[in-house]
């Protein structure tokens, strides 16, 4: 192997190491935008976010535009809900 392929290999591969295990050490964030049936944004709203195989719950509110950010969470699979005074209360599936 050229010298040139192995530094740019030793590279790419430290580069893999050190975004696979920042993943699993700091998490990921989650945003998203809670909407009513007409499409309008629900501020002030309570999104849950559970952890199926923790069951840990992480519970945020939505800005004065919907929108909602889950900072730091692990990798694993959740479901959402969405809870305002007024609103049926709208659940989402699976999100690994």
């Amino acid at each position: 192997m050229r010298p040139l392929n192995r530094a740019f290999l030793k590279t790419l591969l430290k580069t893999l190491l050190v975004v696979f295990f920042s993943t699993g050490l700091f998490g990921q964030t989650f945003t998203g935008l809670v909407t009513d049936s007409s499409g309008a944004a629900v501020a002030g709203a309570t999104v849950t976010i559970h952890n199926q195989l923790t069951g840990v719950d992480i519970t945020t509110k939505t800005t004065g535009a919907g929108d909602y950010t889950a900072p730091y969470l692990k990798l694993g699979l959740y479901t959402l809900s969405a809870e305002m005074t007024g609103f049926k209360t709208g659940a989402d599936g699976y999100y690994p």
